[in-house]
C-alpha cells in the first residue's frame, strides 16, 4: 500500500465494515495530523548510558525509550510534553495483539528506533492518536524490509487515520482508557491464575513425597530396583541406510519438563543396522527414561519397544519391587537433587553409575499404584486447567483490537 489512494483504501475497508462513517467522521493520513519530531531523536548505545549514569539518583534520571517502550535510563532528556511513539524498526508488525505505538506525557530521551509524534491537538487527540495506531497489524503493509522490518517517516505519514470530531474523539479515548484498564487487569489475574496453576504440580508431589507417611517408606537405591539400566546412542549421520527405519528414536527435545512424558513414537527413526552399529538399544515398553545430559531431569515413560540418543539413562524395572509411574513421579520430584549429581560444570553430565545411586522412597506396591494412579488423576486436572487458562488468555489478548474497531466504527 506504499502510494495507495484512500479511495482505494476506503473500498478495501468496507469488507471490514468501514464503508459507513458516523457523520462527521472521514479518513486523513497520519502525516495531515501530527508532526514528527523525529529529527531531535539522538541515540546512545547501552555503554555510554551506562557510564552517564554512574553515581545518579534515581530522581536524577529520565526514562530512555526504543521502538517498543523503556529500554533504559538516562540522564538527561529531549522532549517534556504529551507525545505518541511510533515503532520505527524492530516493532512487532503485523501483529493483531501487540501495540506498535505507546504514550508518553513527561520528560523523556527516545532514541532513532521509534517515531516520535506530536498531535495537532485542533485536529487529533494525542490518547485517540495512540489508540489509532496501538493495535494496526494492516501497517506491516507500510513497512519495507524482511530481517529487521522498518516504518520510514515518508510511508508513515501516508498510514490512514479514523477522524471523528474532536469531541468525540475525547469521549471515545476515554472509554478506551476505561476498557483497557479493565484488560489490563484481566490480564493480570489470569497471569496469577498461570503461575498458581504451574505451582501445583510441585506441591501435589512434595505431599505424597514429604508426608509423615513417607517417612516410613523402605529406602533403596535406584539401581536396586532395575533389571537393567540402558543407556542411549546416535547412528551415523554419515550412514544413511541408519536412519529411517521402523525402529523409533528419542532425544529429549521432545519431552516437556517437569511433567510425565508418556512416549508412544518419536519424531526419528532409525534401521536394524542402526541400533547394531551404535549404543542406540532397545528399551522395552515400561521402562522410566531420564535425561541425564545437557538438559536433565526430564522424565518419560515408554509405552512401545524404542531407542534413545546418548542423552538418555533408561531403567527397565523389576516389577515385584517398583511401578514405572511411581519410580517417575519420583524422579520428578527429585529433579533440583538430580541436577545436582552432574556438578556446576558448563557441560552436565550424570553418569549410569551415580544415577543408579540415587535413594529412592518405596512404599508397598498396592501403596505405588494407588499413589501413582492419584497423581496421574491430579496432573491432568492441572494440564486441563492450563488449557483453560490459556484458552481465557488468548481470548483476553483478541479483546483489545476487538474493542479498537467497535470504537473505530463508532460503535463505543
Amino acid at each position: 500500500m506504499k502510494q495507495e489512494s484512500l479511495e482505494n483504501f476506503l473500498d478495501r475497508e468496507e469488507s471490514e465494515g468501514y464503508s459507513t462513517l458516523p457523520s462527521g467522521w472521514r479518513w486523513v493520513r497520519l502525516g495531515e495530523v501530527c508532526e514528527f519530531l523525529d529529527s531531535k531523536r539522538i541515540p546512545v548505545n547501552d555503554a555510554e548510558r551506562q557510564k552517564r549514569i554512574v553515581g545518579k539518583k534515581q530522581s536524577e534520571l529520565y526514562p530512555y525509550y526504543g521502538a517498543n517502550g523503556q529500554v533504559g535510563w538516562i540522564d538527561g532528556y529531549l522532549f517534556d510534553e504529551e507525545l505518541v511513539l511510533l515503532a520505527e524498526d524492530g516493532g512487532f508488525f503485523g501483529s493483531l495483539e501487540r501495540p506498535i505505538a505507546y504514550r508518553v506525557s513527561a520528560k523523556c530521551w527516545v532514541n532513532n528506533h521509534a517515531h516520535v509524534l506530536r498531535a495537532k491537538r485542533d485536529m487529533i487527540d494525542v490518547d485517540w492518536l495512540y489508540f489509532t495506531l496501538a493495535i494496526r497489524p494492516d501497517i506491516i503493509e507500510f513497512v519495507s524490509g524482511t530481517t529487521r522490518p522498518k516504518l520510514n517517516q515518508e510511508q508513515a505519514s501516508l498510514i490512514p487515520i479514523l477522524l471523528p470530531p474532536v469531541s468525540i474523539q475525547h469521549r471515545i479515548a476515554a472509554k478506551l482508557q476505561e476498557l483497557m484498564q479493565e484488560i489490563y487487569n484481566l490480564k493480570s489475574a489470569i497471569i496469577n491464575q498461570s503461575e498458581a496453576a504451574k505451582a501445583l504440580p510441585s506441591a501435589y508431589l512434595r505431599q505424597v513425597f514429604e508426608s509423615e507417611e513417607a517417612k516410613k517408606w523402605e529406602r533403596k537405591r535406584l539401581g536396586e530396583v532395575c533389571e537393567k539400566i540402558i543407556g542411549g546412542g546416535t547412528p551415523s549421520r554419515g550412514c544413511p541406510e541408519y536412519w529411517g527405519g521402523s525402529i523409533y528414536w528419542l532425544s529429549p527435545s521432545e519431552l516437556e519438563e517437569e511433567k510425565l512424558n508418556y512416549v508412544s513414537q518419536t519424531k526419528e527413526k532409525i534401521t536394524e543396522e542402526g541400533s547394531n552399529n551404535s549404543n542406540a538399544k532397545i528399551v522395552p515398553p515400561k521402562s522410566v527414561l531420564l535425561s541425564c545430559t545437557a538438559s536433565v531431569g526430564k522424565v518419560a515413560i515408554s509405552e512401545v519397544p524404542l531407542t534413545t540418543n546418548q542423552q538418555f539413562n533408561s531403567f527397565v524395572l523389576k516389577n515385584t519391587m517398583a511401578i514405572p509411574d511411581f519410580v517417575a513421579y519420583y524422579l520428578i520430584y527429585r529433579k533440583d537433587d538430580i541436577k545436582q549429581l552432574g556438578g556446576k560444570t558448563t557441560f552436565t553430565f550424570i553418569s549410569k553409575d551415580e544415577i543408579a545411586d540415587l535413594l529412592l522412597l518405596l512404599p508397598s506396591l498396592k501403596e505405588q499404584k494407588l499413589i501413582a494412579s492419584e497423581l496421574k488423576e491430579k496432573m491432568a486436572q492441572v494440564e486441563n486447567l492450563q488449557s483453560k487458562i490459556y484458552n481465557h488468555q488468548s481470548a483476553i489478548d483478541a479483546l483489545p483490537q476487538a474493542i479498537l474497531r467497535k470504537a473505530f466504527r463508532g460503535e463505543l
